[in-house]
């Protein structure tokens, strides 16, 4: 959600397709991706809790997952209608979903492009791929040395185009024609939340716009860059604890 509300931000369509429960925080959630400007007809209601993290914050502005409830998204699955539907976008970027190899399959067959956040797991992307890989696998790592590591393996694996953040340290992108450093941006961080999200969303929105890689990136960091300078994900929408009480 926090990529396709920051694509809606940046003057983009984009829907959200996943899984929230009928509760007071999937309510709080549709609301705030209408205001983002995201497509929510795709989100499916279910009987039970909205996913819920708990985030804490130390005093550098450095975000950390003190825990992770995945709620009502932990059973999501795209079906055959929704399938269908995603055929007729331009992108498809998908986090958190497994076996979703055949669907990236599909999608690519019918020439979507396609991107998976894998997060720091880079075994995930053989189970995910079986066949044919997505256009970009975005990893993130906490250092340069694991970086190079996930994406040489990622490579190998069968990988066009690989993306690994690693918070203060920049981004390195690999391809077959090598690998290449993107240094961060200057920012007054003040909470790191959602940077990498934001980083990917830039990323897709500029290739997209048939940006070359070396603009990809730079867009990508910067944008990721302006998120750190401010409080939550999605820019000035007020956390739900907030609007709670």
């Amino acid at each position: 959600m926090n990529v396709a509300a920051l694509v809606a931000l940046a003057g983009q369509q984009s829907a959200y397709f996943g899984a929230i429960g009928d509760d007071e925080e999937g309510r709080f959630l549709i609301d705030a991706a209408k205001q983002a400007g995201v497509d929510i007809e795709r989100i499916r209601v279910v009987s039970g809790r909205t996913g819920v993290t708990t985030v804490e914050l130390d005093r550098r502005g450095e975000r950390s997952f003190v825990s992770e409830d995945y709620g009502a998204s932990l059973d999501y699955r795209v079906t055959e209608s929704d399938i269908e539907e995603l055929r007729d976008y331009d992108w498809v970027h998908i986090a958190r979903l497994p076996e979703c190899g055949p669907v990236v399959e599909n999608l690519v067959a019918a020439g979507v492009r396609v991107s998976i956040d894998f997060g720091t797991d880079c075994e995930a992307f053989e189970d995910s791929s079986p066949g044919v890989a997505p256009e970009v696998a975005f990893f993130s790592a906490r250092d340069r040395d694991q970086a190079e590591r996930i994406g040489t393996k990622a490579l190998a694996a069968g990988a066009t185009l690989v993306v690994v953040t690693i918070g203060e340290n920049g981004s390195l992108a690999f391809s077959a024609g090598g690998s290449r450093h993107e240094p961060t941006a200057a920012a007054e961080v003040v909470d790191t939340l959602g940077a990498g999200d934001a980083f990917i969303a830039a990323f897709i929105v500029a290739r997209l716009g048939e940006e070359s890689l070396d603009g990809s990136m730079r867009a990508a960091t910067l944008a990721a860059a302006a998120v750190c300078a401010r409080q939550g994900a999605w820019g000035e929408l007020k956390p739900f604890s907030e609007v709670k009480s």
